[in-house]
């Protein structure tokens, strides 16, 4: 005789030796809405071997009364998504602290560059470390880096000597110094066209007219951009 045999997915283990809960899915015809619904019903099923993990699909097959509740025992672990789900939860905080190490010390190593580099421009602090390269000081930087720096900048072409090195930082200082002066003065003349349009809306329609543009088919930044940069070139 063939011992019937059904498929469910473990819902519960390990609170009972030998012992999990089984949720068995079946179709029911509804006579009240006249369609066929989803219904389950739960069963303790004998796991001998104690594999099955919340989420596995098994065959649960008819056995003889093992106690006052269980009828039922595991045949076969048809897939073994709870047992996947485990593995992966014993796994993945391990990677996960790792990458947040790697991080942090990324972070670390970014920020103690930065804090060395203070108050200084990124590319006259990187050309500063290299000169100290290319004249035998001490600068900490690795060959690697040495070697990055100098394809960057195309220091192939640039004498060794110590002056002509120097000539070239405190020139680039300058130019430095000059464009920051620059970006300043653009922030000013922004500034202005911002408390033009908020306090003066009419005289900077104006302003915009005076240009061959039509004001009201113009957004706010597209104005300021535009009365900043008539008052730059006016001034």
């Amino acid at each position: 005789m063939v011992k019937p045999s059904l498929t469910g997915v473990v819902i519960s283990q390990g609170k009972m030796a030998k012992t999990v809960k089984v949720r068995i899915q079946k179709l029911r015809w509804n006579s009240v809405v006249s369609k066929y619904v989803v219904d389950h019903k739960n069963m303790l099923v004998h796991d001998e071997l104690d594999k099955c993990r919340e989420g596995d699909v098994v065959r649960v097959q008819y056995v003889r009364p093992l106690s006052a509740r269980k009828s039922w025992a595991v045949a076969e672990i048809m897939k073994l998504k709870g047992t996947s789900w485990q593995k992966y939860q014993e796994v993945i905080p391990e990677q996960v602290r790792e990458d947040e190490l790697q991080k942090l010390k990324q972070f670390r190593d970014a920020r103690l560059q930065r804090e060395k580099l203070d108050g200084q421009d990124p590319v006259v602090a990187e050309l500063r470390l290299l000169e100290q390269s290319l004249n035998g000081a001490e600068s900490g930087l690795s060959a690697e880096k040495v070697q990055e720096l100098k394809a960057k900048y195309n220091l192939e072409a640039w004498p060794p000597a110590h002056e002509v090195v120097r000539l070239d930082l405190a020139e680039l200082e300058e130019q430095t110094e000059t464009l920051h002066s620059e970006i300043q003065g653009t922030q000013k003349y922004t500034d202005e066209a911002r408390r033009l349009l908020a306090e003066s809306p009419a005289e900077a329609d104006e302003i915009i007219k005076s240009l061959g543009k039509d004001p009201s088919v113009l957004k706010a930044g597209i104005k300021r951009n535009i009365i900043a940069k008539h008052l730059r070139k006016s001034a």
